[in-house]
């Protein structure tokens, strides 16, 4: 429900406060945020219990791993253009952020190991599904 009036809403974009950061989303990135992860669970659980066998159940897994990565690839945009702007205000690179960079670009690079995960996912979901709809079916 709560869905459906977001989509009708007058407003294009989402105010989220979390803490002393305010993050304004559109609504379609507030929607992909939500339905991305729902998605992969929903047929991530259902590809479990078919085994992936089911075409179905692999094309909906990848397309909820394809919106986890686009989310992924945002997190890194996001994080790398706050490093970006943080180094641009502090061209002197004080003592006390040193630690700050080295952290943040740690998260970043654990962030693109996550993407590369993501997507070794999608291309194996791929070749499952290939090997499935070739298959020949046996009817008796």
């Amino acid at each position: 429900m709560a869905f459906i009036l977001l989509l009708n809403s007058e407003k294009e974009t989402i105010d989220i406060q979390f803490h002393d950061t305010y993050f304004v989303l559109s609504r379609l990135e507030f929607a992909l945020s939500l339905l991305g992860p729902m998605t992969f669970l929903l047929f991530f659980i259902r590809g479990l219990l078919l085994k992936f066998k089911s075409t179905g159940a692999n094309i909906g897994l990848m397309i909820g791993l394809v919106l986890i990565s686009l989310i992924t690839y945002q997190i890194i945009e996001f994080k790398v253009g706050y490093l970006n702007k943080i180094k641009s205000l502090d061209p002197e690179e004080v003592g006390d952020r040193g630690q700050f960079y080295v952290d943040l670009n740690a998260t970043i690079h654990r962030a693109w190991a996550i993407l590369i995960f993501w997507l070794t996912a999608i291309v194996l979901l791929v070749v499952r599904i290939i090997k499935i709809v070739k298959k020949p079916s046996v009817v008796n």
